[in-house]
């Protein structure tokens, strides 16, 4: 029994995931989460894509936060919403999910978290390194 948590801890460790939360799961509102999803990865990908280890992606993405928030506030602005964004880079827990064909367990995972306005609308999540 403690090596399957230890198996699954060490797993869970391997990842670096992203979180985006709506600010409610109004149609207009949850729209603007994955706009903001798609700028922010659009961002990201050439920073990400360099990266050989787990350790450099999330010191990264701590380096450029408030850049990430540039991004989502942007997004935010343009689409006529008067909130913004906090970003941070945190444990949280995340359920079981697959990705093509891995199957991810639920536990706790370093996160990119990015809140819209309250933060309280549903979400969009997936894996950025490796």
């Amino acid at each position: 029994m403690m090596g399957t948590f230890i198996e699954e801890t060490a797993r869970t460790n391997e990842y670096l995931r992203i979180h985006v939360r709506a600010n409610s799961n109004d149609q207009v509102e949850q729209a603007v989460k994955y706009k903001v999803k798609d700028a922010v990865v659009e961002f990201l990908s050439p920073i990400i894509a360099e990266c050989t280890t787990k350790q450099k992606a999330q010191t990264l993405l701590t380096q450029n936060e408030s850049a990430i928030k540039s991004v989502a506030d942007k997004v935010l602005k343009q689409n006529g919403f008067n909130y913004q964004a906090r970003v941070s880079v945190k444990q949280e827990i995340f359920p079981t999910r697959v990705y093509n064909g891995v199957e991810l367990k639920s536990g706790i995972y370093d996160a990119l978290i990015i809140e819209l306005g309250s933060g309280q609308g549903d979400n969009w999540w997936c894996v950025l390194f490796p």
